[in-house]
Order: C-alpha cells, then sequence, then structure tokens
C-alpha cells in the first residue's frame, strides 16, 4: 500500500523478483528481458525506501536487472561497494526514555527472561480497550488469527464458504493435481480460507500494485462468483475496497454487482524449493 501513496512500485514488481530469492542470481528470460526495458526504458534514477529491510541477496537481484537493462556494460561492477554504511544510534521515533529503554529490552531479551516490575507497568499502561470488532488486530500465532477471523465470518450472518488451494506439479505429460495443498510450506497463498458475502477481508499478495490491487488493502466481500470453477476455485470473488480508487480500472458492471465492486481472481505462486504451482485467492 505504501508503494500505491506515492505512486511508485515495490521491488518485487518494478524488476520482475519472486518472493523466493534464489542464489546465485538468475536472469530474466529474453522476453521477460524485453517487458522490462520498455517498462524503465525513461528511468534514470531508482530510490529505494527503507532499505535497511533489503538483504545482501536482493541488492544483488536488483544490481544484476539494472544489468540486464542496461546492456551495455556501463554496470558491470559491484554499485554498493560504492556505498558507505552509516549506523544511526540515536532514537528519534521515541521521547519517553523509559518506553525506548523498554523496546531496547523486548527487543534484546530471551524469552526466558522475566520482564522487570518497571517493564510490565509500562506496558500495562498502554493496554486500551478495543473500540469496535472492525479495527485491525495483531496476535502472535497463526491459528488464533485464523479463530478470530471465523468468529467475526459468523457475525455476517451469511453462509462461510471454504476454499481450498489447488497445489499443482509439472509433469512430462502435463501438470499433475495433488490430492490436498501442501501445509508446511512458506507462501503468500495460503492452503485453505474461509470466506463470506459481508466479511471484512484484506489482500495478501501484489496483484497490480499500480492500481491498488497490493498487500495490505481492506475491503468487503460483495459477491463470490462461483459459476465456473478452476478445480473448485470460484470464478471471481467480488471486494469493495475501502479505498474506492483501488482497482478503478477492474470495477465492471456485473447484473448482481455493484459498480465499484473489484473482481478478484485467484492467483498463482511457485511454492520455494518445490516445483509446485499454487492456485488460491489472496485473500
Amino acid at each position: 500500500m505504501a508503494a500505491h501513496n506515492i505512486r511508485g512500485k515495490t521491488i518485487h514488481s518494478a524488476l520482475h523478483l519472486t518472493t523466493a530469492i534464489r542464489m546465485p542470481y538468475q536472469p530474466l528470460s529474453e522476453s521477460m528481458l524485453n517487458t522490462l526495458r520498455s517498462q524503465l526504458r525513461n528511468c534514470q534514477i531508482v530510490i529505494i525506501d527503507e532499505i535497511p529491510m533489503v538483504t545482501q541477496p536482493m541488492l544483488e537481484y536488483i544490481h544484476g536487472r539494472l544489468v540486464q537493462v542496461q546492456d551495455d556494460g556501463s554496470l558491470t561492477e559491484n554499485l554498493w561497494s560504492k556505498f558507505q554504511k552509516w549506523e544511526l544510534t540515536e532514537v528519534v521515533r521515541q521521547k519517553d526514555t523509559t518506553f525506548i529503554d523498554l523496546l531496547n529490552y523486548v527487543r534484546k531479551r530471551k524469552k526466558s527472561t522475566p520482564f522487570s516490575p518497571l517493564h510490565l507497568a509500562t506496558l500495562r499502561s498502554r493496554c486500551v480497550k478495543a473500540p469496535d470488532d472492525n479495527i485491525i488486530r495483531i496476535y502472535p500465532t497463526n491459528k488464533q488469527t485464523s479463530a478470530y477471523n471465523y468468529k467475526m465470518l459468523q457475525t455476517t450472518k451469511n453462509p462461510i464458504i471454504t476454499i481450498t488451494a489447488v497445489d499443482t506439479i509439472a509433469t512430462r505429460i502435463g501438470d499433475r493435481i495433488l490430492t490436498a495443498p501442501l501445509k508446511t510450506v512458506k507462501s503468500q497463498l495460503p492452503p485453505e480460507i474461509h470466506l463470506s458475502v459481508g466479511a471484512r477481508v484484506i489482500l495478501t499478495f501484489n496483484v497490480d500494485v499500480e492500481n491498488g490491487l497490493s498487500n495490505g488493502a481492506r475491503g468487503t466481500v460483495t459477491n463470490i462468483d462461483s459459476s465456473k470453477h478452476f478445480h473448485g476455485l470460484p470464478t471471481f470473488v467480488h471486494v469493495k475496497f475501502d479505498d474506492v480508487s483501488i482497482g478503478s480500472k477492474y470495477q465492471i458492471g456485473f447484473p448482481y454487482a455493484e459498480s465499484l465492486d473489484v473482481p478478484i481472481h485467484f492467483q498463482s505462486e511457485m511454492l520455494p524449493s518445490r516445483s509446485i504451482m499454487r492456485h488460491q485467492y489472496p485473500l
């Protein structure tokens, strides 16, 4: 969402990177490279926000993509060797020294180390009662998150639909569908989701960053179109986003849909370390 708000792009979408960065560097195919060159033909400066969040392998991929795009040898040296590291030691986001001390303690402490009475008192002084059930809640485990989400689904009073991901593996005779989606692999697309009309949802996958359909966009499910299926997956899930500008080029009129509804199609992602493609809704 940060990229959409400033009319920018994420590193992944701008340079055609996957979520699973593998070393050594894997160059783009010629067809994808031509597309990227066309997109960056007028680019002269690349500005990266939150650079501390970018890992060394990611930096090498950024460098590799720019070398491929330039294709004249001018970027053959390691650009990152020209940068100098400066470590910032002053905390500027917080002015409360007690709270700063607590944050540093939480960051460095071991799980077995108890909190001091002062730290506990400071934490409890920050606790507030949730004003309503529509605010975003953050839980320490996926299990707790799923339990609360299902509880909120039940408040919609509409039928709850379970959508199971479709995992396929490429074989010599075509794609073979696995009997059940893998549950022990890391993916932005979950093996199973529960939805209903009226459910509050958030995008978990960058579908079209330039149009606002990016990780973090929030909205409400208005319809689940199951007229056609891809191995059990509905054709579309229609979402009305809180920011009506999100997905504007996809807002089309269906007989049962409002004009601001955005049809979300299932997305596909290659699972890391396996030759398996997952198909699921990024909600």
